[in-house]
């Protein structure tokens, strides 16, 4: 018994110093610095990062909070992904989180791209007077990213005008101050 109880604490600090032991704050911070500890991973073609990033992760992740957090995020819109690792952050004492501000960098481009490309689609607006088939032309078209395009499956199809007044608003929200195709179905007779 004696022998024990001094070969257990020497075991746990051991296995401590491998890794093994892992706090879910130190947990969550080895997913916010994975941008930072992986320079391959970041200097990785784009297309390639993210499943390098993730790679890392799952190496260097022992703790089962985290590893549930990665897996939910998994799952996860990229708005929601990065507000659940946010919230994760925060909750842990994590002040910079370097993944959620890749992540949030990479949602405004994604944004700013698509809505500058559905604005410019007027050419789905050869029949403004069926707001539905705007939205799908819009929706389906190859350089409209999919997470825009579900967005603006959403938008009011009532008429030309609220369809109008709601591609608007999302093109104004992301920083679109004017939108052709907007404009070309609120002029719809």
């Amino acid at each position: 018994m004696r022998r024990s109880v001094v070969i257990l604490p020497l075991a746990l600090a051991l296995l401590g110093c491998m890794g093994w032991f892992q706090s879910k704050s130190a947990g969550i911070q080895v997913i916010c610095d994975a941008p930072i500890d992986c320079e391959t991973c970041m200097r990785a073609p784009p297309d390639m990062r993210l499943q390098m990033l993730a790679g890392h992760i799952e190496a260097n992740l022992y703790q089962a909070d985290a590893i549930a957090l990665m897996e939910a995020m998994a799952m996860a819109s990229p708005d929601d992904r990065t507000a659940m690792l946010r919230k994760e952050a925060t909750a842990n004492g994590i002040q910079k989180c370097v993944l959620a501000e890749m992540w949030e960098t990479a949602n405004r481009e994604t944004w700013s791209f698509g809505i500058e490309q559905v604005c410019s689609l007027t050419d789905c607006a050869r029949d403004p007077s069926d707001p539905g088939a705007v939205v799908t032309c819009v929706a389906s078209n190859r350089d409209v990213p999919e997470l825009v395009g579900e967005a603006v499956e959403q938008l009011d199809t009532s008429s030309p005008q609220a369809l109008a007044a709601d591609l608007q608003k999302l093109a104004a929200k992301h920083g679109q101050p004017a939108c052709a195709l907007s404009a070309t179905l609120r002029n719809a007779r």
